[in-house]
This record gives structure tokens, C-alpha cells and sequence, in this order.
């Protein structure tokens, strides 16, 4: 990761500037990791991608959520599928919307790339997760 391009970034309602967003190095598998704090049925995930510059790096993308922390990218298989997104993304979709109505309950929610050899970047601009609590 970035110094500057921390994970938080993602979570700053700040959708127009990319100075203030998560960007991974170029790394395989790479992840980003969001703790709700406690348990909550998930929804809804919405994604914003970086907009200015090479969007179609958001490609082959897995949305779980998982009741443990993971610190790695192996410990997501025991988190709970929520969605896919195949892309390339372009910048004229704007804000990517995945839902669930049966919804997924957890704490944690990993959006990672999860084609195999991909080096692209994860740029992620603003993610909201709509929840209900448990």
C-alpha cells in the first residue's frame, strides 16, 4: 500500500479526489479490509473506483464477509460469499452496487482481487456498506 493511499481513505465520503483514496501496490491478491465493529447483516455493497485513471484495473473482484479478522489473503476462503464482480470497470459506471436480499451477517467485509497472476491495483475511492443490526 501506498503511504498516502491508506484504507480509510475508502471510508472518507470524499468521492471526488483521488489523492484521497486506498491504492495497493502491485502485488497478486491484492485486498482491502473494513471492521463494522460488531456483527451486522449486510446488504448492500457499493463501490467507487478510481475515475481519472486506468478505472478498467477494477476487475475480477470478490466482496466476503467474515466474523474473524483475516490478516492474510488464505484467510478469506472461511469468510462467507457475498459477491462477484467480473469488469473491467469503466469510469461512465460510476458507483458499482452489489446486494444481497437475503443479506450476509459478520464484522468484517474484504473486498480483494482474486484473479490469479494480477498484479492491477486495487483503487478504491469510497466503499459504503449498507447494514442492518443484529
Amino acid at each position: 500500500m501506498y503511504v498516502r493511499f491508506v484504507p480509510a481513505n475508502a471510508l472518507d465520503i470524499e468521492t471526488n479526489a483521488t489523492d484521497t483514496m486506498y491504492h495497493s501496490q502491485e502485488e497478486e491478491h491484492s485486498w482491502w479490509l473494513l471492521d463494522l465493529g460488531e456483527t451486522r447483516t449486510i446488504h448492500a455493497v457499493e463501490i467507487l473506483s478510481r475515475l481519472d485513471n486506468s478505472p478498467e484495473r477494477l476487475h475480477d473482484v470478490e466482496i466476503r464477509v467474515g466474523s474473524n479478522l483475516a490478516t492474510n489473503y488464505e484467510d478469506f476462503s472461511h469468510y462467507i460469499y457475498f459477491s462477484t464482480y467480473a469488469g473491467p470497470y469503466s469510469a461512465d459506471q460510476g458507483r458499482l452496487s452489489c446486494f444481497r436480499a437475503d443479506g450476509v451477517s459478520g464484522r468484517f467485509v474484504a473486498i480483494m482481487k482474486v484473479k490469479p497472476s494480477d498484479t492491477d491495483q486495487l483503487q478504491l475511492v469510497d466503499v459504503n456498506v449498507l447494514v442492518r443490526k443484529e
